[in-house]
């Protein structure tokens, strides 16, 4: 059994390793690094498998924030509405929780909890804070332009690990392997009037 994960929070210290022979944590364990980083190594450890039986979770974070992806994955649609504020906002992990639809809540930031485990964690108190800004609160209003420019990066880590995932099928016999792709949650790109996850639940 072998696990090979992009970081982030599955890593080994809140339990991810266990049951598995072999675990990597990708990109570093803090990282959260994408199939570009963990599926050659789990493709290398599949081919070491020898024609023995096995089981394989291979994981990345490539449609999640920061939504900057490498190669010609950072802007395959065009750099229509690429200005440099929305770019800036993409590359930094916590910019896009400030958005509430197209209002940018410069000074507003999000808060965290120190988990069990010792690391610290965002929370949802943050998504509680009014939708208006307050008298002269910092605000910026994005384009529809830069908007689209912010939902086309997410797209593109869609597709990047669609590119990845079949990279790694390809190195599976695919009549006597069962394969299974799931997500743990979307990330409500302003489809909700928010960006990221924490905020509700949705179909």
């Amino acid at each position: 059994t072998g696990a090979f994960t992009g970081g982030g929070y599955v890593v080994a210290e809140f339990g991810f390793d266990r049951g598995f022979d072999h675990f990597e944590a990708g990109g570093g364990e803090h990282d959260f690094a994408s199939f570009f980083d963990s599926v050659p190594p789990a493709m290398a450890w599949m081919r070491a498998q020898a024609g023995t039986p096995w089981f394989c979770f291979v994981h990345g974070y490539d449609a999640h924030s920061p939504y900057v992806q490498r190669g010609p994955m950072r802007h395959p649609w065009g750099a229509s509405g690429a200005t440099a504020r929305v770019e800036g906002l993409l590359a930094d992990p916590l910019a896009g929780e400030q958005l509430r639809g197209d209002q940018w809540f410069l000074d507003r930031q999000p808060t965290d909890f120190t988990h069990a485990a010792g690391r610290q964690i965002l929370g949802t108190e943050f998504y509680r804070l009014p939708a208006e800004p307050a008298p002269g609160e910092r605000v910026e209003r994005l384009t529809p332009e830069e908007l689209a420019h912010l939902q086309d990066h997410y797209d593109s880590g869609v597709a990047n690990g669609d590119l990845w995932l079949g990279v790694l099928l390809s190195e599976v016999n695919l009549d006597n392997t069962v394969v299974i792709v799931v997500s743990d949650h979307g990330e409500d790109v302003l489809d909700h009037g928010y960006m990221n996850h924490r905020a509700g639940l949705w179909d």
